[in-house]
């Protein structure tokens, strides 16, 4: 953690190797709000891929928490974001449609579970809900959804 001024701010890194000899390589992972963290939730089947689901919020305050599922590629060295998801669970749900998406686990080298379950209760403004219980979808990286 880093104190910018008063403010505090989170750094997310992703320390990784290619065996139990290696030196690690730092990866650092991007963030959007000054408070994070990451739940590592595991490597594809092929080993090359690994899942991380990101939070990410913003201190001081009760809103503006996010999470957000992203890909570390290990043969590429790199960490990418998934914008096609949110759209593709925008076009499935509806824009009116009020939730929250954590990843579950891997199914195959490109595919991985996502549970989209109800967001906490918000007196600020009317929520619309859309999920009653926990629902469990299959994304696939590889596919990419057409938008209308």
């Amino acid at each position: 953690m880093e104190l910018h001024g008063e403010d505090c701010h989170n750094k997310i890194t992703l320390y990784v190797a290619n065996g139990p000899d290696a030196p690690f390589r730092f990866i650092p992972i991007p963030t959007r709000h000054d408070g994070g963290g990451v739940r590592l939730v595991g490597w594809s089947p092929n080993g090359k891929l690994l899942l991380l689901d990101v939070n990410q919020w913003a201190y001081e305050t009760d809103t503006g928490f996010a999470r957000e599922p992203l890909i570390f590629d290990a043969d590429a060295n790199s960490i990418s974001a998934l914008p096609e998801l949110d759209k593709a669970l925008t076009k499935h749900f509806g824009s009116e449609c009020e939730f929250e998406h954590s990843a579950v686990r891997w199914r195959t080298d490109s595919e991985f579970s996502i549970k989209i379950s109800q967001t906490p209760p918000n007196e600020e403004y009317e929520q619309h809900f859309c999920v009653k219980a926990p629902v469990f979808l299959l994304y696939d990286i590889k596919r990419k959804p057409s938008l209308p």
